[in-house]
C-alpha cells in the first residue's frame, strides 16, 4: 500500500461522526447525560489514529535488480536498474499510513509492509541514495505530523458535533417525557 494514499482524514472523520451519532441517538432517557458523555468519549477514542513512531536507527537495506525494456537510439533494449529497498520499522498504528492528511507532501516515496510493521522505500542505487533517503524520511515525518494535527481537530470536531446531537436528543426525550406525564395512561 502506498503511503498516505488512502481515505482522506476528512472522509474518515465524517464516517466516524456518522457512526457515533447513531449510537448517541439511540440512548434512552435513563442516565442520559452520563451515558451520552461516555459514548462520545468512547467514539473519540475509537476514531483516534496516533502517528506511528519510525525507528530510523534500525533501518536496513536490500539491493534489488530490475530489468526493463527501454528505447535507445530508436531500438528496444533491455536495461538493468539497481535499487536499494530501505526498510524502516515502526511501532504504532499502521492505519496512519493509509490515511491521507488534509495537507500532505505529494510524491511521498514508500510502501507499507504491515506484516513486518515497517515501511519500505525503494531508491536508485547511486551516489544520491543517502540524500534521497533523508528527503523521503522528512516527507514521511511531515505527513505524520500533519496527520496528528488532523486527528486533534477531528477529536474536537467529534466532541462538538456529538455534544450537539446529544443535546438535541436529550431535549427531544425530555419533551416526550413531559408530554407523556400529562397523559391519562402510561407510555412505554
Amino acid at each position: 500500500m502506498t503511503l498516505f494514499d488512502g481515505q482522506s482524514t476528512h472522509e474518515y472523520g465524517q464516517m466516524a461522526i456518522r457512526s457515533a451519532a447513531t449510537l448517541v441517538e439511540a440512548i434512552d432517557f435513563e442516565n442520559f447525560e452520563e451515558r451520552a458523555s461516555t459514548a462520545i468519549e468512547n467514539a473519540v477514542a475509537r476514531a483516534a489514529v496516533a502517528a506511528p513512531q519510525l525507528h530510523i536507527d534500525k533501518k536496513a537495506g536490500k539491493r534489488i535488480s530490475d530489468e526493463r525494456i527501454g528505447e535507445e537510439f530508436g531500438r528496444r533494449v533491455m536495461r538493468k536498474f539497481d535499487y536499494i529497498d530501505v526498510t524502516i520499522p515502526f511501532t504504532g498504528d499502521w492505519k496512519a499510513f493509509s490515511l491521507s492528511p488534509s495537507t500532505k507532501t505529494l510524491g511521498t516515496l514508500g510502501e507499507l509492509d504491515d506484516r513486518r510493521s515497517a515501511i519500505v522505500i525503494r531508491l536508485p542505487d547511486n551516489e544520491r541514495l543517502e540524500e534521497d533517503l533523508e528527503s523521503a524520511i522528512a516527507q514521511i515525518l511531515r505527513n505524520l505530523g500533519n496527520l496528528d494535527r488532523d486527528m486533534v481537530s477531528l477529536a474536537s470536531e467529534m466532541r462538538t458535533t456529538l455534544k450537539g446531537i446529544a443535546d438535541r436528543r436529550f431535549e427531544k426525550l425530555k419533551a416526550h417525557r413531559d408530554l407523556d406525564s400529562k397523559r391519562s395512561f402510561p407510555i412505554a
